[in-house]
C-alpha cells in the first residue's frame, strides 16, 4: 500500500469534528465532556 493510500485511509478514519473536540480540550465521550461539547456548539450556532 502506497504512503498516499496509507494517509488516506487515516483521514477517512477520524471522526468529523475530533479535531475540534481536542482543541476544546474534550478528550473522552463522559456525559460532562459531551454537555461541554455540545454547549460550545449550541453557543456558536446563535
Amino acid at each position: 500500500m502506497s504512503a498516499v493510500d496509507e494517509k488516506n485511509i487515516a483521514f477517512w478514519n477520524e471522526l468529523c469534528g475530533t479535531l475540534l473536540a481536542t482543541q476544546l480540550g474534550i478528550k473522552d465521550s463522559s456525559a460532562a465532556s459531551l454537555k461541554r461539547g455540545l454547549d460550545l456548539y449550541i453557543k456558536c450556532i446563535k
